[in-house]
């Protein structure tokens, strides 16, 4: 199976040398076959968690690589999934 062209899977397959992200400040760069590895190890762990397709999950985590990471491991599981700002209240995370 052929992986579709608008996922970190396609360009780690053809660059996986290449910059996917690159945090700044600090210029933090993950690469695509990074993200690819990451993202695949960070989605089974969603699965043996007992997590499946078409689950709903909360992302709250700091503006940083990992988020994207996450956010593409869940998307790759099929989980619905909604990033949550850790600059929010308890109350207004809700």
């Amino acid at each position: 199976m052929q992986t579709p062209p608008h996922t970190p899977g396609h360009h780690a397959a053809r660059h996986p040398d290449r910059a996917a992200i690159v945090m700044e400040p600090g210029g933090q760069v993950v690469t695509y076959g990074e993200l690819e590895s990451r993202s695949a190890r960070l989605a089974r762990a969603l699965r043996e968690a007992g997590l499946r397709p078409g689950d709903r999950i909360a992302l709250l985590l700091d503006n940083r690589a990992a988020m994207l990471e996450l956010a593409w491991a869940a998307q790759r599981s099929g989980l619905y999934y909604t990033p949550v700002n850790t600059r929010l209240s308890g109350d207004e995370a809700v």
